[in-house]
């Protein structure tokens, strides 16, 4: 039995790693089949055209970029105190500002620029930020339920808020020589800090 699902992610992925290497504009429908090893029928019968094809890929990428960050609220699982719990967000805060967490948000601003007259990739990255913004929310009151954090603010409005964060920090990531990384620092884990202790 032929394995459609694995066919469409095979396509999937031929598309983005194009598309990281080259752009939209190097993705071709031969190029893409070529890649993952179909024909065009196979290709037309999971996408309807090269359009439908980059709306799902760019979406998938987009998707992607957030499973970091979700994998990384791992970390705080065993916090045994509010204390040792802020302190891991702390350090959690130095894979944020990696060369890895740039490429990240740089993608991102690019996917987001590219939804410009894309209806159904502007949908794709809605749907993309309300799943992480309801997986992160369900993380903070998972840790308020274990007495790790205790916000006055709905979860789901500081995980909207840090997203705002995640989303802006790209203006500093363009612009570094003319911010302090120190000084953003220590004011996110300022706002951090006091909004989940209930401070806020």
């Amino acid at each position: 039995m032929v394995d459609a699902r694995g066919n469409r992610e095979r396509i999937l992925e031929a598309a983005i790693t194009i598309i990281e290497s080259e752009g939209e504009t190097g993705v071709r429908v031969d190029r893409v089949v070529e890649l993952a090893g179909f024909t065009k029928p196979v290709l037309y019968h999971h996408f309807a055209d090269r359009e439908d094809l980059l709306v799902q890929a760019q979406g998938e990428r987009y998707r992607r970029s957030f499973d970091d960050a979700l994998v990384a609220l791992s970390v705080f699982k065993d916090a045994e105190s509010q204390e040792v719990f802020l302190d891991r967000v702390s350090i959690a805060l130095a894979d944020f500002t990696s060369p890895e967490g740039r490429r990240r948000r740089r993608m991102r601003a690019e996917i987001l620029g590219a939804t410009v007259g894309r209806a159904q990739l502007h949908d794709a990255i809605t749907e993309a930020n309300r799943q992480f913004v309801a997986s992160f929310g369900d993380f903070v009151t998972r840790a308020r339920r274990e007495g790790l954090v205790s916000p006055r603010r709905d979860p789901r409005d500081i995980a909207a808020w840090w997203l705002s964060v995640v989303a802006g920090r790209y203006v500093i990531d363009v612009d570094a020589d003319r911010f302090n990384e120190e000084e953003w620092r220590d004011i996110i884990l300022s706002m951090i800090r006091s909004l989940l202790a209930g401070e806020l």
